[in-house]
């Protein structure tokens, strides 16, 4: 029998095996020059070689500020309107109808808003006025113009039930119809 703990491995039959050769040692890798360590910034890779300077950066954004646009005007907000109105018709033709008919408003150096008649027109302008205001950004040059919905209240005429509610509605329109108590005091107005 075999004895345990034995340098060779024995099959049953009894035979011993020679031991399995050792592979020679590997040649070490070559030493790669490092290029510049890859930052990665949600999902992009910069290296530091390709990347902008800080100070470049902060050259650029004072460079932008000191280029002063114009106070936006409707008239210059109406073309640029015009034609993001045109891409949301390929995608949303009757709200490119609806928004096509509404009111805009300047209200400030780059804001405007869009005027509404009522609280459903505002919930189906909303889901796509981010899109519609990328566009108009684009197409403006202006990265700061921004964009709210406001709704307008019509006041509705009161109803007339009566003939006194009638004659209370008339003579505020015209005060002259009041001589009429002074000539004729036996009749009901």
């Amino acid at each position: 029998m075999a004895e345990a703990g034995g340098d060779a491995a024995q099959p049953a039959g009894g035979t011993p095996q020679p031991p399995a050769p050792v592979a020679p040692a590997a040649a070490p890798a070559p030493q790669r020059q490092p290029v510049g360590r890859v930052h990665r910034l949600g999902g992009i890779n910069i290296k530091p070689s390709e990347a902008v300077p800080t100070a470049d950066v902060a050259q650029l954004v004072k460079g932008e500020e000191q280029q002063e646009l114009p106070p936006l005007e409707l008239e210059m907000l109406k073309p640029w309107w015009a034609e993001a109105l045109q891409k949301l018709k390929a995608e949303q033709p009757k709200l490119a109808e609806s928004l096509g008919s509404r009111e805009l408003k300047v209200d400030g150096k780059d804001h405007f808003v869009i005027l509404v008649p009522n609280a459903y027109n505002e919930a189906e302008i909303k889901p796509y006025l981010v899109g519609l205001l990328e566009t108009l950004r684009r197409l403006s040059g202006r990265r700061m113009l921004n964009c709210s919905i406001e709704i307008v209240y019509e006041e509705k005429a009161a109803v007339i039930y009566s003939p006194r509610d009638k004659y209370d509605a008339l003579s505020a329109k015209n005060p002259a119809l009041n001589t009429f108590k002074v000539l004729f005091p036996e009749v009901d107005y």
